[in-house]
């Protein structure tokens, strides 16, 4: 198995956050700006009802109100606002900008000193990134070089009552220009990044083929195409001429980011089966994102639904609350760790708080720069975190993998090794077992045949015995099918053809009334009673043997032999070593029983095996 080690994984979890820091840190450096905000008098007119004339004669006349608002963030009127400010001498090109995304029209016109009006180009909101001298996100104007102090007036058409961000900027060219190049290479720095984890995690799924981990890849992809179309960037160099696109691009992008997302938790946990409700909540909430991407594509082909979007972040925002319970429940048994319902949470809470959140003008700029980015940021963790723990569970699982399959390696060579020495154990067992009965017939009669001392009533008292001693040899030696329902019969059956062949009487007591016994567990106490039979008949010189099996209780399995011979010591040299009474310990040992033996010369032996039913 090849698989990434979990020290490389920390080490790209830790780069990455590494990065977004810097970055964050960079930009706090780099995007800083020459505020004229606070400088601004303003006016608003009804649509259609003045002129840039007739605003310059109001502005003249005083009637123009000073801009004293603290937030940046304003609630505007459905009102063409006017805003007017100064414009100071310079040698150099300045360029005027401002960042106000929900106003569709802007407008700027210069008055020079001898009060001709000069008008530049108007911006719109599907024009807004060729308007003016630069190729840029927000609209921008050029300001000619002047001797003297110019009048600016800004046209803001805002046809609908909704909250925006107001803010302007007058700064050098040169200035400007490295702003831009600063912002570009920030952003650039943040995309590379994101790039490099869909690539890193395609290959890690691919790799160790965890299938399963390309939807979350394909779902950074769509923060990828969120933080273009956030800040704009995608209607810059991308889609700027696909009607459609622009305004439907960052609905529909998550849709299908839920519906990978939702694949992904629904694929990659591992549910066990108390959690597959959990499993197919995520998979419903992947289906109905992908039914409100089909929406978008009925939209695309018959036009209308202008307010689909509405809808689609309503619900979708629904659904996200949903899958974040999910996490939080599934953590709370203890099923995924409890910090990803809270990184999951982060983005979303995120964007339920951005409606309700601004900065003042006069805030620290890295301040008003987190807060403005508070939804990527949070999105940004998540994704670090979330990749994280990919890495560290795929790992994890490969790791107990190898494990598992070296225990089991183990195992098996402990288990052939314990297969053989038990078969060599068994086959010296049977050697002993001829040698000491079969061997010493052979020998008698090969000493009689030698002395030519052979009588034909000796001979067959040899032949007798020694026929004797191999039926006694096969039967210990059979193996029959036995289960717990021909159980009781197969020992029945046992002891009368010992009974047939020895002197001894074999007496049985049989009383098996559970039907919990398995066929291994059958045949392990036939074993035992074969043993402890056979060893009896050979060593007790008893009249008498009783055998007996019984359910003592519910819960518990008496296996007894009883005999009234010789008895023997336990203290003897050989009684430890006995082949027969450890394979029998061994054997009770394995169901969790005992085996106990008590034998003097006066009363005999009996031994009692006990085990649970």
């Amino acid at each position: 198995m090849v698989y990434v080690t979990n020290k490389k994984s920390r080490y790209l979890f830790q780069i990455s956050v590494l990065v977004f820091c810097l970055s964050s840190v960079f930009s706090c450096y780099a995007l800083s700006k020459t505020e004229v905000t606070n400088k601004l008098n303003f006016t608003a007119t009804e649509r259609g009802k003045a002129t840039i004339e007739s605003v310059y004669e109001v502005f003249k006349k005083g009637d123009f109100n000073t801009f004293k608002t603290k937030y940046v963030h304003q609630q505007l009127n459905d009102s063409v606002y006017w805003f007017h400010f100064k414009a100071p001498i310079s040698q150099a090109t300045s360029v005027f900008s401002y960042t106000a995304p929900y106003i569709p029209k802007a407008q700027l016109y210069i008055i020079h000193q001898d009060g001709e009006i000069e008008s530049l180009k108007e911006s719109s909101t599907y024009s807004v990134l060729k308007t003016g001298a630069f190729y840029y996100r927000h609209p921008t104007w050029e300001i000619p070089t002047t001797d003297t102090a110019l009048d600016l007036f800004l046209k803001v058409d805002n046809d609908d009552s909704q909250r925006t961000r107001l803010e302007f900027f007058l700064e050098d060219k040169n200035e400007f220009l490295k702003r831009i190049q600063k912002e570009h290479l920030l952003a650039g720095g943040y995309i590379t990044l994101l790039l490099s984890l869909v690539i890193f995690l395609l290959y890690f799924a691919l790799l160790n083929k965890e299938y399963a981990v390309i939807f979350y890849a394909l779902y950074v992809c769509g923060v990828i195409i969120e933080f273009l179309a956030g800040k704009s960037l995608g209607n810059q160099l991308i889609w700027s001429d696909i009607r459609f696109v622009f305004n439907n691009i960052r609905s529909s992008n998550q849709t299908l980011g839920f519906f990978n997302l939702g694949l992904f938790y629904a694929l990659f946990y591992r549910y066990r089966s108390a959690t597959k409700i959990h499993q197919n909540i995520f998979f419903a909430g992947s289906i109905y994102a992908f039914l409100l991407f089909l929406g978008y594509v009925v939209k695309f082909f018959i036009g209308g639904m202008e307010s689909y979007f509405l809808f689609v972040w309503f619900t979708l925002r629904l659904a996200m609350l949903t899958f974040l319970a999910n996490h939080i429940m599934l953590s709370f048994k203890k099923h995924i760790p409890l910090y990803l319902a809270f990184f999951f949470a982060l983005p979303k809470i995120s964007l339920i708080l951005i409606p309700n959140i601004s900065f003042k003008y006069d805030d620290p700029f890295w301040y008003r720069f987190f807060l403005d980015n508070i939804f990527f940021f949070a999105l940004t963790l998540e994704v670090l975190v979330f990749t994280r723990y990919i890495f560290k569970d795929v790992i994890s699982n490969q790791k107990k993998y190898v494990q598992l399959k070296e225990l089991n390696k183990s195992l098996e060579t402990s288990f052939q090794y314990k297969m053989l020495e038990t078969t060599q154990k068994e086959r010296n067992h049977v050697l002993a077992d001829i040698h000491d009965s079969l061997g010493g017939y052979l020998a008698a009669l090969q000493i009689r045949l030698s002395q030519d001392l052979i009588d034909k009533d000796v001979f067959q008292n040899i032949v007798n015995a020694f026929q004797k001693e191999y039926r006694s040899l096969l039967q210990n030696l059979h193996a029959p099918e036995i289960d717990v329902n021909n159980f009781a019969n197969e020992l029945i059956e046992y002891c009368r053809e010992m009974n047939q062949i020895h002197d001894a009487e074999i007496v049985t007591e049989f009383n098996i009334s559970t039907k919990k016994l398995s066929k291994e567990k059958c045949l392990n106490i036939y074993r035992i009673l074969t043993e402890l039979i056979t060893n009896a008949l050979k060593h007790s010189e008893a009249s008498i043997i009783k055998v007996g099996v019984n359910n003592r209780n519910e819960e518990e399995l008496e296996i007894f032999v009883k005999d009234n011979g010789k008895g023997f010591s336990k203290n003897g040299r050989n009684t430890g070593k006995s082949f027969g009474l450890n394979n029998i310990k061994s054997r009770a040992k394995n169901f969790n029983g005992t085996f106990e033996i008590e034998s003097n010369r006066k009363y005999g032996t009996l031994a009692v095996v006990k085990m649970p039913s």
